[in-house]
């Protein structure tokens, strides 16, 4: 694995949050990556990583709400990556998109199944050149990422021993899911204090599904929040208490 620090010329997106590309590749394989850091002069900075859904990108809006609510209610910085057939990354393609929307479950098995240790890999090299800046430091980090967020977050939190707390949710068990088995195998082995956001009204995972991930949550640190709506309808309250959820927790290890 190598990574190349860059992207230092940033953006701001108002006067509290700069906005800047990083240079990250893993083995030859280019990633996909932005950070966002608040305007504080506390280092070294608490970093949360947020995975974005399904057809989503690192710039989606859930992700951009995250990383200006971290940042001005917490003063917290945010990482965010494309996931692995999203965004800029090269699978991207017409070929990718157009079996997406014809059939999911045949699109999660081509595209998913061999990309867990992938994503895993990128997302730390992206947080070892992120924390390498030296107005971002190596501060306790955190995990938020609902749906595909969580797909790809339960192998990263199980590998990542510098992440100290997680946001996961809107994913349930479901027998014969191949696809999703790299989540059910790891799930059981998290020990760190984890928050699970279900929707009550979700067309894609039963509640029964939800009770049983949560069920398999191994740590003994799990709260599970429930709320009204669809699956892509989790409220703002909840973002605000989720993102409270890990300032508090991150903060015991600053």
């Amino acid at each position: 694995m190598w990574v190349v620090p860059g992207g230092l010329d940033g953006i701001f997106m108002n006067e509290a949050l700069r906005e800047r590309s990083l240079d990250v590749s893993v083995d030859g394989r280019a990633v996909p990556c932005v950070l966002w850091t608040p305007q504080s002069k506390m280092l070294p900075m608490q970093v949360v990583l947020v995975g974005h859904g399904g057809g989503g990108h690192k710039r989606a809006p859930t992700v951009t709400r995250m990383a200006e609510g971290l940042a001005r209610e917490h003063g917290i910085a945010t990482l965010a990556i494309d996931g692995p057939v999203n965004g800029d990354r090269l699978a991207n393609d017409a070929a990718a998109r157009e079996l997406r929307g014809r059939d999911r479950y045949a699109y999660r098995r081509k595209y998913y199944m061999e990309k867990y240790d992938e994503m895993v890999d990128d997302w730390r090299a992206a947080l070892d050149v992120a924390q390498a800046l030296p107005d971002v430091g190596v501060g306790p980090v955190g995990y938020w990422g609902l749906s595909m967020g969580t797909r790809f977050g339960v192998p990263l939190i199980v590998a990542e021993s510098r992440i100290r707390a997680a946001v996961i949710g809107l994913f349930g068990y479901r027998e014969g899911a191949e696809a999703n088995q790299r989540v059910y195998d790891d799930i059981g082995k998290i020990s760190i204090p984890v928050l699970f956001l279900q929707q009550l009204g979700d067309e894609e995972v039963s509640r029964s599904a939800y009770a049983e991930l949560f069920d398999r949550v191994g740590t003994a640190d799990k709260r599970l929040h429930a709320n009204p709506g669809r699956h892509a309808e989790v409220p703002t309250s909840e973002l605000e208490a989720s993102r409270l959820f890990l300032a508090r927790k991150l903060a015991r290890h600053a």
